[in-house]
């Protein structure tokens, strides 16, 4: 069993640490420091309401499905039943998924050929570039000055509380 241990001194509250509840060989209880992180917070709890109707649900679900099925059975219309299915099936997630369910035959019809095609005449061009001249740019070389620090001290005032 873990439980959470808090500290008091001089007012001041410090914690929780963790600790663990075991019996050693002998039968004695004894405790082990676990750290200041809950060791529970990982775990991801399920919430029992939920379970309550998470269990009924799914049980009332399975018998309205059997009572449609048994209905269907019944009524002599299980072939229309099952062709009706697979087509709101192929409707809704065929196209969808890109999964083929039904095979279908595609014809191919071949293209018309065509008799000759029209010779295009291409007419040549001449076009005229102008050559451009670039100028030089002159760069100045700039000196940069070496400039010295002189090294300051600094003195250690001391400051006297006064009341």
């Amino acid at each position: 069993m873990v439980y959470k241990k808090f500290i008091k001194r001089d007012g001041k509250t410090f914690g929780p640490y963790f600790y663990e509840s075991y019996r050693d060989e002998n039968g004695e209880v004894k405790k082990r420091y676990l750290g200041t992180v809950d060791p529970d917070k990982g775990k991801k709890k399920v919430n029992p309401t939920l379970k309550a109707l998470l269990i009924p649900t799914v049980i009332l679900l399975a018998v309205v499905f059997s009572v449609v099925v048994y209905d269907q059975i019944e009524s002599e219309e299980l072939g229309d039943f099952f062709s009706d299915l697979k087509e709101s099936f192929v409707k809704m997630y065929g196209g969808v998924t890109g999964l083929v369910v039904e095979e279908v035959e595609e014809v191919v019809e071949p293209e018309p050929e065509l008799e000759e095609e029209p010779e295009v005449e291409v007419e040549e061009v001449e076009v005229e570039v102008e050559e451009v001249e670039v100028e030089e740019v002159e760069v100045e070389e700039v000196e940069v000055e070496e400039v010295e620090v002189e090294e300051v001290e600094v003195e250690e005032v001391e400051v006297e509380e006064v009341e």
